[in-house]
């Protein structure tokens, strides 16, 4: 979630951000979406590795990640994160 959060606050700047937390059956569902941006990005020094950190992160926890842009201007992501191991 950290990662999502600094992804909103250097490329989209101005904008609000809503998290959503909740349990999906035996899975957590966590989704950070933001509005489109009022003012333009940030230009600090990224690595431009934050995406996919957070996919990587998510596959090795057998878990899945969808990012992507929303219709109204802004961007959501959205992982889903097993609770349990079997």
């Amino acid at each position: 979630m950290q990662e999502a959060l600094t992804n909103v606050r250097e490329h989209a700047p101005g904008t609000r951000a809503h998290i959503d937390i909740h349990l999906a059956g035996r899975d957590v569902e966590v989704t950070v979406t933001n509005t489109a941006p009022t003012s333009p990005a940030l230009t600090l020094p990224s690595s431009r590795q934050g995406l996919i950190g957070l996919r990587e992160r998510a596959e090795l926890l057998d878990g899945t990640f969808e990012n992507g842009p929303t219709p109204d201007g802004g961007y959501r992501i959205h992982a889903r994160l097993p609770t349990h191991t079997d």
